[in-house]
């Protein structure tokens, strides 16, 4: 229940801010940041929920950036999917692989970036996020990730937008990520978390298409100021 009300209340947000608007959608192709053609990203994990700091655990919630060597968020955001379901795949002592199957969120494009097609920026709902995470838990804990995320563009079509994130490096977890990395978030997708776990997001690809002209286009707006470091 707590994930539907979230869920609602960030596309309620959205609804408030809609605007009727000649719709430019982003232009469809494949943007890979191993090609330079988008930036990679940091993440954090706020750490919520029953599962306390054990990672990953239900409840938790991702925040997500593009990052240019000095400013976070300004091509691309994940904001706010929230872990609602860990299941193991394997588990032989020295390795552990799980799926992890998160819920609401939103993704947020520069339409300056190479995929701009007129707007001035493209907010999206987050329709499916799945995460299948390999742990080495011998001779010091590491990690591979591989993500895919499909989203639709607000006044767009459905799922015209995937993400898909090659790996991800964890570098450390405290009380608060270091400058340079997005805020942890707690349960009401506020950048208040009291504690969590920082590190990057890499070899990035990103697909656009199909996204078919709609009438009203939803803005980035005060969200983007909500959610600025």
């Amino acid at each position: 229940m707590r994930n539907v009300i979230r869920i609602l209340t960030v596309t309620a947000v959205l609804a408030m801010l809609a605007s009727v608007a000649s719709a430019q959608p982003p232009v469809a192709g494949t943007y890979k940041s191993t090609l330079g053609d988008m930036l990679e990203g940091r993440q954090s994990t706020g750490w919520n929920g029953v599962g306390g700091h054990a990672d990953p655990a239900i409840g938790h919630v991702l925040n997500g950036a593009s990052w240019d060597g000095a400013n976070l968020g300004t091509e691309w955001r994940i904001v706010c999917p929230t872990v609602a379901n860990v299941t193991v795949i394997l588990d032989i002592g020295v390795q552990k692989i799980v799926q992890i199957d998160y819920v609401g969120g939103y993704i947020w494009l520069d339409g300056a970036g190479p995929w701009g097609g007129g707007d001035p920026d493209y907010t999206g709902i987050i329709d499916s996020y799945t995460e299948i995470r390999t742990m080495q838990l011998l001779g010091g804990y590491g990690t591979a990730e591989n993500h895919n995320v499909s989203a639709h563009l607000a006044g767009y079509s459905s799922d015209c937008v995937a993400f898909g994130i090659g790996n991800g490096a964890w570098f450390g977890d405290g009380a608060g990520p270091p400058a340079g990395y997005p805020a942890f978030l707690d349960a009401n997708c506020d950048p208040a978390g009291p504690d969590g776990r920082w590190g990057s997001i890499d070899d990035i690809t990103m697909t656009v298409t199909g996204c078919s002209v709609g009438v009203e286009k939803e803005t980035w707006g005060a969200i983007k100021q909500r959610y600025s470091e």
